[in-house]
């Protein structure tokens, strides 16, 4: 449970930095495959997630924001959001 604003802060860092990870991966899969629009959308998707991730950062202060356990993070289905399987994606 997030019943702290650095647990807050812990979850919005470790989401934006799977968010920004995802989406370089999601990008690259599409230069692989020419889809030169899609690559691009993810490559800005990436650049938000890390605007995000630096806004968490500078909220955290000079407070170190730990990085909780495993088991610690408060996830829906114990899954980062970030993180979800893609089998059946079509670059295409």
């Amino acid at each position: 449970m997030m019943d702290s604003v650095q647990a807050f802060l812990a979850h919005a860092i470790r989401l934006e930095s799977a968010a920004a990870q995802r989406s370089d991966e999601l990008a690259d899969a599409m230069q692989t495959w020419g889809n030169r629009d899609v690559e691009a959308f993810f490559r800005k998707m990436a650049e938000y997630s890390r605007l995000h991730l630096k806004e968490a950062m500078a909220l955290a202060g000079f407070r170190q924001v730990a990085e909780l356990p495993t088991d610690g993070y408060d996830w829906p289905d114990d899954v980062d959001p970030e993180s979800p399987d893609w089998w059946g994606v079509d670059g295409m």
